[in-house]
């Protein structure tokens, strides 16, 4: 039995190269896995040619919209007025007024989210507005993770990500403050002037 091969656009904030998050990584996978299938797909950013909706698509698959939503009210009026616009929830989408947040699910023909713990947290943060959930948990391999086997101890405590306040860096932060004695490894990015705000915790040691 064929499947018909669809034309998509997935729209999302920032593709890996820009921000090489966990969702950008994710997508990355879901657009090459699709591809693999021989479906069609443009992958728009907020950076991204306005050119991408002159074409016709079967689907719209929304991701993160935070720069997207606050720079380009058109954008967000295609994604919610799409007739197969189908939701890839990575976030918490604090992000978008309560308006916004429930036109933006309210629209989606099925809202996927990573776990039932993030289902769960969206329904008790908003409410009862997701109607037709999928838990689809993350793409990427955890094979690729391996204990270590060894005794000896390379870091102490260990960060890895996006630096923001919804992953909790203010908590690290004080926690770095009432515990000179603990060393704070961190790996990863945030605002520009985020490694001035780390230097002056002498415990916190950013690797980037």
């Amino acid at each position: 039995m064929s499947t018909k091969k669809l034309k998509i656009i997935l729209i999302s904030d920032f593709n890996r190269n820009q921000s090489p998050g966990g969702a950008q990584v994710s997508n990355d996978l879901i657009i090459k896995e699709g591809r693999n299938r021989g479906h069609d797909i443009t992958l728009h950013n907020y950076n991204s040619s306005p050119t991408n909706f002159l074409s016709d698509y079967d689907a719209v698959i929304s991701s993160n919209l935070e720069a997207i939503s606050s720079s380009d009210r058109e954008i967000f009026n295609f994604i919610i007025n799409h007739a197969m616009h189908v939701r890839l929830e990575h976030d918490s989408c604090l992000y978008l007024s309560t308006e916004d947040r429930v036109k933006l699910f309210k629209s989606s023909k099925l809202n996927f989210f990573l776990s039932q713990y993030h289902l769960d947290f969206f329904t008790s943060m908003y409410g009862d507005i997701f109607g037709n959930t999928k838990i689809v948990s993350d793409p990427v391999d955890t094979n690729l993770f391996k204990k270590n086997e060894s005794s000896q101890k390379i870091y102490d405590i260990v960060y890895c990500g996006l630096l923001h306040e919804l992953k909790g860096i203010n908590a690290l932060l004080e926690f770095a403050k009432i515990n000179p004695n603990r060393r704070v490894d961190i790996f990863g990015w945030g605002r520009d002037n985020m490694r001035s705000i780390l230097e002056k915790y002498p415990n916190i040691n950013f690797n980037g």
